[in-house]
C-alpha cells in the first residue's frame, strides 16, 4: 500500500500541469506605514497620506491591470477628511476591485501587547468603517 501511494505521489509530482504553458510571477502592490512611529500623526496626514494617494492614483489611471492594497481605517478617515477629492476616486476604484482594503482593523496593531478586547474592538471599529463607507469588509488581518 505504501509503495502504491508513494508511486502515485511521485507520478503527481512529476506530471507537468497541462493548463500552465508559461511561468507566471505575481507582483503584489501594497503600502503600509505606521500612523505614528518615528513621526507624529500630523506628518502622516500631511506627508505620507498624500504620497500614498497620489502615487497610486496615478498608477491606477495609467495601468488598467494595476491593483493596489492598503490598510488602516484611520488612514481612510484621514483621506476622507483631508483629501476628499482623492477619497472619492479611491471609492470608485474599491468598487471596481482595483483598490483593495487590506486588513480588517481601524489601525495596525501589535498582537503581542493589547488585551483581547482591545484587539477585537480594533477589528470591530475597522469593519464598521469599511461597511459604512465602502459597502465592503476587510477579508484579512494585517499584522505588521
Amino acid at each position: 500500500m505504501k509503495r502504491t501511494l508513494l508511486g502515485l505521489l511521485a507520478l503527481c509530482m512529476l506530471t507537468p500541469v497541462g493548463a500552465q504553458e508559461r511561468d507566471k510571477a505575481y507582483l503584489v502592490s501594497n503600502a503600509h506605514f505606521d500612523s505614528q512611529w518615528n513621526w507624529d500623526v500630523q506628518r502622516s496626514i500631511l506627508e505620507y497620506i498624500p504620497k500614498t494617494l497620489n502615487q497610486n492614483l496615478h498608477l491606477l489611471s495609467q495601468y488598467p491591470d494595476y491593483v493596489f492594497n492598503f490598510e488602516g481605517g484611520i488612514k481612510y478617515q484621514w483621506m476622507k477628511e483631508y483629501y476628499p477629492y482623492q477619497y472619492e476616486l479611491i471609492k470608485r476604484y474599491i468598487h471596481e476591485g482595483r483598490w483593495h482594503i487590506t486588513g480588517s482593523t481601524w489601525d495596525a496593531t501589535d498582537p503581542n501587547l493589547p488585551s483581547p478586547e482591545s484587539f477585537t474592538r480594533n477589528i470591530l471599529y475597522g469593519q464598521h468603517f469599511y461597511r459604512s463607507e465602502f459597502g465592503v469588509e476587510g477579508t484579512d488581518i494585517f499584522l505588521p
